[in-house]
Formats: C-alpha cells, structure tokens, sequence
C-alpha cells in the first residue's frame, strides 16, 4: 500500500458580530509552504481460521481466530471470535444466540504518517486586538498501536404463533487504542503590532497523535415481524442506545470536508448518539401488480456543542441536542411486462409531510440568532425503476 499526495488549506477567519477578526488559522507546510506533501507505503498480512462444532442438531458453536500484522505495528495483533446458538425446543420456534469477539482496525496510512501533516499557526485577538500566536505541529510517537473493539452481544428470536415473530437483542461495544488527537499549547508568543518574527516552535506543543482514545456504545433492540395475510409483512424495530467517547477522532483532519477549527480532546456522547429510535415499514401487495411500501422513522435528535467567539467549546461538549427526526416515507410501484421481460416502475416520496427536520444550527452563543437550526432535510420525491431478467 502506498500513499502519495499533498495536503494543503488556506487561511481560516473567524469574526465577531462587530466584524473583527479574532482567530486566524494558517499551515505551514514540511517545505516552508502552505502545504505539505505525503509519501510513505506499507505491508498488511492476515490469516483467519474458523471451526464450527456441533455437538446436537440443536446446539451450535462457531470459533475463529484471526491474526494480522502490517509494517505500522509492532506486535501481531490476534483477534478471537466465539459464537453460540441454540434451538431451545428443538422445533424452531425459540432460538437463543450470544457472540463476543476482539476486532482490531488497521492504521491508516495516513494515520501512520501523521507528522507529515502541516504545522498549523493559529492567531488569536481579543476585543482590544492584542494578539497571541501559538505553533501546533503535527506529532506522533515513535509507535503507535492499532484500535480495537471488545464486541458481545446476546439475542433470543421467538416465533408466536404462524404471523408473529418477536426478537430481542443486546450488543456491547467497548473501543481501546483509538488514534485521538490531542492539542497540547505552548505559552502563546505574544504579538507586537507591525514586527514580524520568526519564533521557533517549542517541541512541548503540537497537535499529539496517540492511542488513548476510548469509547463504550450499547443497544437494546426490540423487533416484531407481523404477517398481514398472505403476502403482506409489517416490521416494528424499537431501539435505546448510547454512545461515548473522545470526540478528536482522526478523521476531523483526514475526511474529505475536514473540521476548520480543532477543539481540545473531550469525552462526550458521540456525534452519532440517539438514544431512543423507532422505525415501522412495512410490503403490502395490492390488486393490478401494486405493491406499497411504506415507512416511518422517529429518532432522538443527535447532540450538538454550544461555541464561543473563538469556535471553541462555550460550555461541557454536546451539550444540546437537534429536535426529534421524524421521517413518513411511501414507495409505490407497479409491475408491468414490455417485450416479455417483467418490469416495475413506481414512486418513491420522502417526507411526505414536509416536517422540518434540520441537520445545521447555530452554534455561537455570540449570535443573536443562536440555537437556530437550519438546513432541513427537504422532502423528495424519487422515480423507481426496476428490470427483472
């Protein structure tokens, strides 16, 4: 595997409801400029195996193990998987199932050649347009380790009566080594209006790539499959989550839309965390080949953080969260046949109700407009088609 590409961003303002400026984001590239190139490459290597006993017709288990080593780690990292199933009755009917597993992420190259990333330069003014300067490279130990996740679950599926099937599911998830990022700030230089300097940077202070990221997600899922008649289905799935973790996750940096502003390493609910969700949907076939299929989704809203005048942190991290998302959805479609081949075209319209559903706010409490959400999720209508040969 190899890596070879240029990473590069131009000047980041931030102003104040009077229009001064009072944070400035800049990067200083490995080659003096304002980017910084990225070459490097890697070896991955992986051996699974995986055996299946079956003592009785209605006992089961599964183990494996799998062992991987790339040229980013040291050590050989081994991740076990066991897994279990009974037939309670024997007739079907009742069927227990638990798992648990480690599973180790490999390092990205990117990952691995986090020093290669550009230094960045951030000024700050306050009200009186003194400024400081700080100097945060990029850094990362001498080895770093790979990420893993201790995953169990446990579920029990029942079959009540011909038309009903319940099912019930818990799932842990607990998450070690993950590649976080922490800002460690020198003594900010102070800046003297009209000089400029060249300061060297303090080896104490950087943006600190490490393995001490952790975060624990568990779930509760409760599912109903109901049969309407003879071709018809209706699901009801309810679900209560939670999600934590340190929220400096490498991909703030190295996604496609990186996060401008790099905030201090914080363990928060996840910026996925929704604690209650609901979702029924549901195929039934109606006369002249018409089957509709509709769906209605409601969720917790996800949380959100309150910013001061510098997009830092105004208060605890995710301290607020988004309205609740509710979401009616319909698709209808109608089957036909064109020169013997069977089709189906039909509709498909989401959001039917036009319900706002945002996915933006407006964080700063510095704005008069703070907590206003914006950019809702618009209602669509889309044109299915489908061939069947």
């Amino acid at each position: 595997m190899n890596l070879d590409g240029r990473y590069s961003t131009g000047p980041i303002r931030i102003y104040d409801n009077a229009g001064r400026l009072r944070r400035q984001i800049e990067s200083i590239g490995t080659d003096a400029g304002s980017s910084a190139r990225q070459v490097g490459n890697k070896w991955e290597a992986a051996l699974f195996i995986q055996e299946r006993w079956r003592p009785s017709d209605t006992f089961w288990i599964d183990i494996g193990l799998r062992a991987s080593r790339d040229s980013a780690v040291s050590n050989i990292r081994l991740g076990p998987r066991f897994g279990a199933a009974w037939d309670l009755g024997g007739d079907g009917k009742t069927l227990l199932k638990g798992s648990f597993g480690i599973m180790h992420r490999r390092v990205y190259l990117a990952e691995q050649f986090w020093d290669l990333f550009p230094t960045r330069v951030e000024t700050r003014w306050d009200e009186n347009g003194d400024g400081t300067r700080l100097f945060l490279p990029s850094r990362r130990p001498e080895e770093i380790d790979s990420p893993r996740a201790t995953i169990w679950s446990v579920s029990a599926t029942r079959r009540l009566g011909d038309r009903v099937t319940a099912h019930v599911s818990y799932t842990e998830r607990h998450s070690r080594n993950q590649l976080v990022f922490d800002r460690i700030e020198h003594a900010p230089v102070a800046l003297v209006p009209g000089i400029e300097t060249q300061f060297d940077i303090p080896d104490d202070a950087g943006l600190f790539l490490n393995n001490g990221g952790r975060s624990t997600s568990r779930q509760l899922e409760i599912t109903a499959n109901i049969r309407v008649g003879q071709q018809a289905q209706l699901f009801v799935s309810y679900v209560t989550s939670s999600a934590e973790g340190h929220l400096n996750d490498f991909s703030l940096v190295a996604s496609a839309m990186p996060d401008p502003v790099l905030r201090d390493n914080t363990r928060a609910a996840m910026r996925h965390d929704a604690p209650n969700r609901a979702v029924i949907w549901g195929t039934f076939h109606l006369p002249w080949e018409i089957i509709a299929s509709p769906s209605i989704e409601w969720r917790t809203g996800f949380p959100w953080s309150s910013l001061d005048v510098y997009r830092d942190y105004a208060g605890d991290a995710q301290d607020h969260r988004f309205p609740d998302y509710f979401s009616p959805d319909l698709q209808v479609t109608k089957g036909f046949r064109f020169a013997g081949i069977p089709l189906r075209a039909g509709v498909l319209v989401t959001n039917f109700i036009f319900r706002d559903n945002p996915r933006d706010v407006i964080a700063s409490i510095e704005s008069p407009r703070f907590g206003e959400f914006l950019n809702t999720l618009p209602s669509r209508v889309r044109f299915r088609f489908l061939a069947t040969f």
